[in-house]
């Protein structure tokens, strides 16, 4: 038995060579991808310390506290891609994320897959992640993009994802969390994925007639399909400073009409300051925010006083006349935390 020591944990190397050999002989296709990853996992931990430059600023953020606590410059504030996990884990409650297990499988991928950077990096077959989670102790369905599977494209099975997520939480009477970071739809899968727009939009409309907040999060970038389809239709849309957001990016817009667009077109800024967001919200107050929100919409507490009024009424008679609708909620109070 060889054991290595490395960075405070110790490694079987001899356990590491018998279960690749049998992963060889199982599963052949997938085996140069595990190999692969295992061996950039081994280079990064071997490598010395390196510099983490600011890709804005140019600076040197290797023992910035801001940038390893959520990923953010300290200088100039830039926000770094998260991978849909690392979102999860920023939001929910620790140890309450419980993912859904997919109806539907991605498309087997050919071995070169497993060799691509974006599954080195997430382990995921599919750019969506999906499953219930608390957030300051209320139950919610989170659903998060990730960018480094085929740039966050929607694809057959992100839209299954994302249509079941919308039924659960409907049927569950929950809220829903979709943090977006998206390309578009995936062209690969040609008209079955563009058709996953019209099913989306589908099931987040029969969603809100369960009348349950849906908030979404626009990172950088949201673009696209997704964008154009439930992204869009959110109850509160929230997003991060300095987001690319638009159907398609600056330079195909200003190619495609010939006009030069102004500096900041596609921004998170500029699409606040015409009316197509409710908030900017920065990475570190972003938990904060969404459970202040969950809690405004919450139901509302189960004893009531005795009336007259209520005294014959059922239960879901007493609710609906009670509690308003999420329509004039959103009018009358959103407006004291944005």
């Amino acid at each position: 038995m060889v054991i290595v020591r490395v960075s405070g944990r110790c490694y079987n190397i001899t356990a590491m060579v018998s279960l690749f050999t049998e992963v060889k002989k199982t599963r052949p296709a997938r085996f140069f991808g595990e190999a692969v990853a295992w061996i950039t996992r081994w280079t990064t931990r071997l490598r010395p310390s390196q510099a983490v430059r600011c890709r804005r600023c140019g600076r040197d953020l290797f023992h910035a506290p801001k940038y390893r606590q959520a990923r953010i410059c300290d200088f100039c504030g830039y926000n770094f891609p998260l991978s849909a996990r690392a979102r999860i884990q920023a939001l929910a409650d620790s140890a309450t994320f419980v993912e859904f297990t997919p109806a539907r499988r991605a498309i087997r991928p050919p071995r070169t897959f497993y060799l691509r950077p974006g599954y080195r990096a997430s382990r995921q077959r599919e750019a969506i992640v999906v499953g219930t989670a608390q957030i300051a102790q209320q139950a919610v369905v989170i659903a998060a993009f990730d960018f480094r599977v085929f740039g966050g494209s929607m694809s057959v099975a992100v839209g299954e994802a994302m249509a079941r997520s919308f039924e659960h939480a409907a049927r569950q009477q929950l809220p829903l969390v979709a943090i977006i970071a998206s390309g578009g739809v995936r062209i690969q899968e040609g008209l079955s994925a563009l058709l996953q727009m019209a099913k989306t939009v589908v099931a987040a409309q029969e969603f809100q007639r369960a009348h349950r907040p849906f908030i979404a999060v626009l990172t950088n970038p949201t673009t696209g399909g997704v964008y154009a389809s439930f992204a869009s239709l959110a109850d509160i849309l929230l997003a991060e400073p300095g987001a690319l957001i638009g159907f398609a990016g600056p330079r195909i817009a200003q190619v495609a009409t010939g006009l030069t667009l102004p500096a900041g077109s596609h921004t998170a800024e500029s699409a606040l300051q015409n009316g197509m967001l409710d908030a900017i919200v920065p990475r570190e107050e972003l938990r904060e925010r969404i459970a202040k929100l969950l809690a405004l919409a919450s139901p509302p507490s189960p004893s009531l006083p005795s009336s007259p009024i209520l005294s014959n009424c059922t239960a879901t008679d007493c609710s609906a006349m009670i509690r308003p609708s999420w329509v004039d909620w959103h009018d009358s109070r959103i407006s004291r935390l944005l």
